[in-house]
C-alpha cells in the first residue's frame, strides 16, 4: 500500500484562469487546527463585505470537549494564509447532532444551522452569533416523534439585503407516503420565519439543496415514488415571491430506483434576475462501465430554461462521495466552481479535486486541478470564496481522519493581489479604559510599546489590548501599525 501510495503523491496541477496554481499537495496547505476529533460535519462562508472566511465544526470527540460534542468556529482576515479560533461551545452530552452548516453575514453577525436529536425530540434550529458574545437560538421545528427525523438542512442568505434568509430542508416519516420537503423564508434577519415558499408531500424526499443568486432562489431536491426516482429543480425570482418555473432535472425508472443521489445546485450572478448560469449536477451509477459519474444541467437564462440533454463532467468515480458546487456573489462573477473527492484505490484513499468553467463556455471544465493529499479514507471537502484574492477567488476547505482541518487555495504560492492598497488606516479612539477594546478599519496590525517593543500581532479587526501572553497591557502610550498600509496610531490606554 505503501509504494502505490508514493505513485500517487506526485500529481498534475494545472493554472487557475491563466494567472494562479494550487500548491502542491502536501507541502503548503494550511492547517486551520489539529485534533479536533472526530467530526459530525462543518460548514463555511464568507462575509461579502469584508471578505472574511469563517469555518464552523461539529465534533464529538478531542482536544476541545472530551466525549462530549461542541462546535468550534474558526475565522480567517486575510484569505485564509492563518486562521483563529474565534468561539468554541460544549453541549449537552445527551444531545445528539447529526450535521451543522454556517452562513456568515454581513455586519458583526453570523448565522449557523444544525440538527440535533435532544432528549426524544428530532430538532432543526437556527442560531444568530453576535461577535461581542451574545447569541440567541430558535427552534425552527421538532417532533417527539422518535420515527420522525429532519435531513439535508441547508442555510442561504441575500447578499444584496442581509435581512432575507432562507432555509431548505427534509422531515423524514415513518409513516408512508408522507415525507415533507420545505423551502422557508425570513425576512428579518432570522429573527422570524414567517413565509414557506414550497412545501410538499411524498413517499420519500431524499436529497436538497439551495442557492440564490442577486434576488432568484434556487431549490433542488429528489423523491421517490415506488416506481421512479426523480431529480427537480424550481426556481423562484424577487426573493422567493413569485415562481418561474418547475423542472425534472432527470427521472429513473424502477429499474434503476437507487441510481441518482448527491443532487447540488450553484449559480453565478450577473443582474437580478436575468441572465445568471445555473448549474445543478447529481451522481448516477454506471450500470454498463461500473463506478460512478458526476452529471449536470445548465441553464444560461437564470432558470428560466434548462438544457434538454443531460451532459457529463466526470466519468468513473469509484464512490460516490458528496460534492460541493458553488457561483459566488462577487466579482469576477463568470465562474462557477466544484470540488469532489477522488478515490481511485478502491475508495480507501482519496483526493479533493477542484474544476471550474465560466460563462463563455458552460460545458467547458478546466483540467481537474488536485487540491488535498492522499488522504486514508478521505473525507467530505467545501468550497469557501475570498473577495479579491485571485482569478474567481476559489478555495477548498478539508478535514482528515485524524480531526485535522485544512485549507488550500491557489493563491497561497502565487501571492494575493490587494484590494484595499490605498484604503486609509483608522481605529474607533485614540483614547481608551484598559477594560475597553479597540476597533480596527482592517486586519493585520502590529503593536509596540513606546519603547519600540513589538508587544502583539492582531489578525483580527478587534484589538482587546492583550499583549501576546495574553495579558492586558497597562496604562501607557501604544502604537498600532498596519501591515497594509504603513499607517501608525497613537493609542493611550488609561486605568
Amino acid at each position: 500500500m505503501l509504494v502505490l501510495l508514493s505513485m500517487f503523491i506526485v500529481g498534475q496541477w494545472g493554472d487557475f484562469g491563466g494567472n494562479a496554481e494550487w500548491t502542491l499537495p502536501d507541502s503548503t496547505d494550511i492547517l486551520i487546527e489539529d485534533t479536533l476529533g472526530a467530526f459530525v460535519s462543518f460548514g463555511c462562508d464568507y462575509n461579502y463585505t469584508t471578505g472574511d472566511m469563517y469555518v464552523i465544526c461539529l465534533v464529538d470527540s478531542g482536544y476541545y470537549f472530551g466525549s462530549e460534542q461542541g462546535r468550534v468556529v474558526f475565522q480567517s482576515t486575510n484569505h485564509g494564509l492563518t486562521w483563529e479560533n474565534i468561539d468554541a461551545t460544549q453541549y449537552n452530552s445527551s444531545a445528539e447532532f447529526k450535521n451543522i452548516g454556517l452562513v456568515a453575514t454581513r455586519g458583526d453577525s453570523f448565522y449557523t444551522v444544525g440538527h440535533m436529536y435532544y432528549t426524544g425530540a428530532d430538532r432543526l434550529y437556527i442560531r444568530k452569533n453576535w461577535w461581542d458574545g451574545s447569541d440567541w437560538q430558535h427552534t425552527l421545528l421538532s417532533t417527539f416523534s422518535t420515527s420522525n427525523e429532519f435531513h439535508s438542512p441547508v442555510l442561504v442568505r441575500d447578499d444584496f439585503d442581509p435581512n432575507y434568509l432562507y432555509l431548505g430542508y427534509i422531515i423524514h416519516c415513518a409513516s408512508p407516503d408522507d415525507d415533507s420537503i420545505r423551502l422557508v423564508r425570513s425576512t428579518d434577519g432570522g429573527n422570524t420565519w414567517p413565509d414557506t415558499v414550497y412545501r410538499s408531500y411524498i413517499d420519500q424526499y431524499d436529497d436538497c439543496d439551495l442557492t440564490i443568486s442577486d434576488s432568484t432562489v434556487y431549490f433542488t431536491y429528489l423523491y421517490s415514488w415506488p416506481d421512479y426516482r426523480r431529480a427537480r429543480t424550481r426556481t423562484y425570482r424577487n426573493r422567493g415571491m413569485s415562481s418561474l418555473s418547475s423542472v425534472n432535472i432527470k427521472t429513473t425508472s424502477d429499474t434503476l430506483y437507487w441510481d441518482i443521489r448527491n443532487v447540488n445546485i450553484g449559480a453565478t450572478t450577473t443582474v437580478p434576475d436575468n441572465g445568471q448560469l445555473v448549474y445543478t449536477y447529481f451522481i448516477q451509477e454506471d450500470s454498463v462501465a461500473g463506478g460512478f459519474n458526476l452529471l449536470y444541467k445548465y441553464s444560461t437564462d437564470g432558470g428560466a430554461n434548462w438544457t434538454s440533454t443531460i451532459d457529463t463532467m466526470l466519468q468513473g468515480l469509484t464512490a460516490s462521495y458528496p460534492c460541493d458546487i458553488r457561483g459566488y456573489q462577487a466579482a469576477p462573477n463568470e465562474y462557477i466552481n466544484i470540488v469532489y473527492m477522488n478515490a481511485p484505490l478502491g475508495g480507501m484513499v482519496g483526493q479533493n479535486v477542484w474544476k471550474w468553467s465560466s460563462e463563455s463556455d458552460p460545458t467547458n471544465w478546466h483540467t481537474a486541478d488536485t487540491v488535498s493529499p492522499w488522504l486514508l479514507f478521505g473525507m467530505y471537502s467545501e468550497l469557501i470564496y475570498s473577495p479579491g484574492a485571485a482569478a474567481s477567488g476559489s478555495g477548498v476547505i478539508y478535514n482528515d481522519v485524524n480531526g485535522n482541518l485544512w485549507f488550500d487555495a491557489p493563491w497561497i504560492i502565487s501571492g494575493i493581489p490587494e484590494i484595499e492598497g490605498n484604503e486609509e488606516f483608522t481605529i474607533s479612539s485614540n483614547i481608551v479604559h484598559s477594560s475597553d477594546q479597540i476597533r480596527l478599519s482592517h486586519a493585520g496590525v502590529d503593536i509596540y510599546d513606546l519603547t519600540g517593543r513589538k508587544i502583539q500581532t492582531v489578525n483580527k479587526r478587534i484589538w482587546d489590548l492583550k499583549n501576546a501572553s495574553g495579558e492586558k497591557v497597562g496604562s501607557g502610550i501604544y502604537f498600532i501599525v498596519s501591515k497594509k498600509t504603513g499607517d501608525r496610531k497613537k493609542v493611550i490606554v488609561v486605568k
